[in-house]
Formats: structure tokens, C-alpha cells, sequence
């Protein structure tokens, strides 16, 4: 099977968990600034990963930008971020996405790094991979 894995990343986690995924789906993740569109076609599965920012996550407007493109095929996006899956503000920022792109995706929250905070590296693992599909 095809995969793209695109990513955003600020603090490094969305890069770590894009460079794992690529690894088990034998691919090389790309940046979203250098996402080809041919990639993007050709793909059958689609993972998007980028953290959350105070409720915005740069997932959503490349998710919405490459919709039409996208739509049909087996989306996953990943956010990462600190609040924890169940917090408010997790619920928030999915509850963000525009409602065509929430029932067609699948969608995870994963902990993400906190700038100079090394007491966060231990929350960024392979493991948390487990559960997204």
C-alpha cells in the first residue's frame, strides 16, 4: 500500500511520530511546505501530523487544502500537543474541523513537547503509535 505521511512540526514530537510511522510503512515522511501533489494522489493511505497551538492546529488547513484530493482515500490525522486527549481543549481544537473532514477521518491526539522542557522528552514514545491505525 501507498503512504504519504506529512507533517508540521514546532518542538520535534509530530517529526518523531511521522519518522516512526515511516518507518513501519517503509516510506520518508515530508514537511507540509514540500507535500507534492503527485505523492498525495498516488497515495491510498494518508497520515497528517502536526501539534496543537492554543487550539489551532496547521493539520486542519492542510487537511482542508488538500481535500479534494484526499477524500476518498484513508485519512488519519494526528495532533500532538500537551492537554491531554480528554481536556476541553483537545475536544476544541477536533471540534474545529470542518464537519466533512471529522466524519471521514480517523483522528488521534498523542502528547506532544513542551520547548525546554526535557521533562516532556518521556511523553514523546513509539508506543503511543499502538493504538493509531
Amino acid at each position: 500500500m501507498n503512504t504519504f505521511i506529512a507533517y508540521k512540526t514546532k518542538n520535534g514530537a509530530s517529526k518523531e511520530y511521522a519518522g516512526w510511522l515511516a518507518a513501519k510503512y517503509k516510506t520518508e515522511p515530508v514537511e507540509f511546505e514540500h507535500a507534492a501533489e503527485k505523492d498525495i494522489k498516488t497515495a491510498k493511505k494518508i497520515f497528517i501530523i502536526s501539534g496543537t497551538y492554543g487550539g489551532v492546529m496547521p493539520l486542519t488547513d492542510f487537511t482542508r487544502t488538500h481535500w479534494n484530493l484526499i477524500k476518498s482515500k484513508d485519512v488519519t490525522l494526528i495532533a500532538v500537543g500537551m492537554a491531554p486527549e480528554k481536556n476541553w481543549w483537545s475536544k476544541l481544537s477536533f471540534f474545529m474541523l470542518p464537519g466533512a473532514i471529522k466524519q471521514n477521518v480517523k483522528y488521534y491526539k498523542l502528547p506532544g513537547l513542551m520547548p525546554d522542557k526535557e521533562v516532556t522528552e518521556k511523553n514523546v514514545k513509539e508506543s503511543n503509535l499502538d493504538r493509531v491505525k
